[in-house]
């Protein structure tokens, strides 16, 4: 009797520590999200998206992340007014790799689209 409330306590303790440790998807996506935020503050991030999610090596959390970055308006005219006036969103692609164990992020990259 002794040993089976030991060992439910030794298992609900190992279940608290394991997912303290070990970061579901959606945990490691609202890190990447915030550090992403953080970091490109200055480019002013608009409309963050979840584009993919990859558990890499069952210990890195691969997110890409999409977001619209303003341009500047030109100045031009005619034709080339418009292409450009069709052209001031742009949508920019991040990889973040966030670490599953501890939970920081290892690097945010530039992913090319096309």
């Amino acid at each position: 009797m002794c040993f089976e409330k030991i060992f439910d306590l030794l298992l609900n303790v190992k279940n608290i520590i394991f997912k303290n440790i070990i970061m579901n998807a959606k945990e490691a996506i609202e890190i990447a999200k915030i550090e992403l935020l953080n970091i490109f503050e200055d480019a002013s991030p608009n409309e963050l998206r979840l584009e993919e999610i990859e558990l890499q090596h069952s210990n890195k959390w691969v997110i890409t992340l999409s977001y619209i970055q303003d341009r500047a308006p030109t100045e031009t005219v005619g034709l080339l007014a418009i292409a450009a006036a069709m052209n001031l969103h742009n949508r920019v692609f991040k990889v973040v790799t966030v670490n599953k164990s501890t939970g920081v992020v290892e690097s945010i990259k530039i992913r090319n689209n096309g």
